[in-house]
């Protein structure tokens, strides 16, 4: 049992980068005051944006800077309707999911013009690091991925430091703690949360990239899968903070790698069970966060007043 776990090992870390990705903008979102459940879409705009920026370019940097602006674009229609114009914020988020669904299904069939012939682009290769990859078992399992998963975990690190180390850190967590008292020292409240927003947006986009030209190097229609919900999940799970969705978002990708193994093992049941356990997982986990009784920031209101 213990090998079998090791070998699932390196598949888990690749499939935790994602989510990982869509739950550290889910920090920075919260945080600030703001429920962003648009990060399905943003994730699904990110994946196509990337591989038509590698089609079109045959480099996959360019394809991960497409996406960085659609995620941006994705994230500018949030503030507008529901930082701006006030309208319910889960309701602009689900808005978002269900428009980038058929917006992403649209632009793909124009593009590809095929539903069926699968579109193979250049993706982000695997980077050994010297020495480290060397490593028995730890360098296959830590050091022998493509760039995106080591940028998620610097992130990790860059943003705990920078939430609770730093002075920006401290006001942008006010304002989802505060935003009144935020505002009455004189923190931009609304400023904060276009721009946290913006970039929840921009890095659940790059979650995208990672799913599509950071794994398969290709697209699908729908191919986030409801990973924007789970990466909502890690969020709780991981009480609002850089480390602890870290390890919340590993959880889900280790439950991923292993439905996976088994559906190559075990092929006599059919595998849309298999496919339901990292649901079931993320439902189980809300249910036991929602009875430990830990709250996290005001999240969803409407915020108008801002001090000139």
């Amino acid at each position: 049992m213990y090998e079998y776990i090791i070998s699932i090992l390196p598949q888990a870390m690749r499939l935790t980068v994602p989510i990982l990705f869509a739950g550290l903008g889910g920090v920075l979102a919260s945080r600030s005051g703001v429920l962003n459940i648009g990060l399905e879409g943003s994730m699904l705009v990110g994946a196509l944006a990337g591989v038509i920026g590698s089609y079109l370019s045959g480099n996959p940097w360019l394809g991960l800077l497409l996406a960085i602006l659609a995620g941006g674009i994705i994230g500018i229609m949030f503030d507008l309707f529901a930082l701006t114009l006030g309208a319910p914020q889960a309701v602009v988020g689900a808005a978002i999911n269900i428009f980038s669904t058929g917006i992403t299904a649209y632009v793909f069939r124009i593009i590809f013009a095929t539903t069926s012939d699968t579109v193979s682009v250049n993706g982000f290769s695997s980077l050994k690091i010297p020495v480290l990859g060397d490593i028995p078992l730890l360098g296959e399992i830590f050091f022998d991925h493509n760039v995106l998963m080591y940028l998620a975990f610097l992130l990790v690190l860059v943003m705990h430091v920078y939430l609770y180390y730093t002075t920006g850190g401290l006001n942008l967590r006010s304002c989802g703690e505060n935003s009144k008292a935020s505002d009455s020292v004189g923190i931009k409240v609304v400023q904060t949360r276009y721009i946290t927003t913006i970039l929840s947006s921009v890095l659940a986009s790059v979650g995208g990239v990672a799913l599509s030209i950071g794994n398969v190097n290709t697209f699908v229609e729908g191919m986030s899968s409801g990973k924007g919900f789970i990466a909502l999940a890690a969020l709780t799970f991981g009480r609002w903070s850089p480390l602890g969705v870290m390890l919340a978002a590993f959880l889900f990708g280790l439950v991923d790698a292993f439905q996976l193994r088994l559906q190559v093992s075990i092929v006599d049941a059919p595998y849309q069970y298999y496919q339901m356990l990292p649901y079931i997982v993320t439902i189980i986990v809300l249910v036991w966060t929602s009875q430990t009784g830990v709250t996290g920031p005001k999240t969803g209101e409407y915020f108008e007043k801002e001090t000139k």
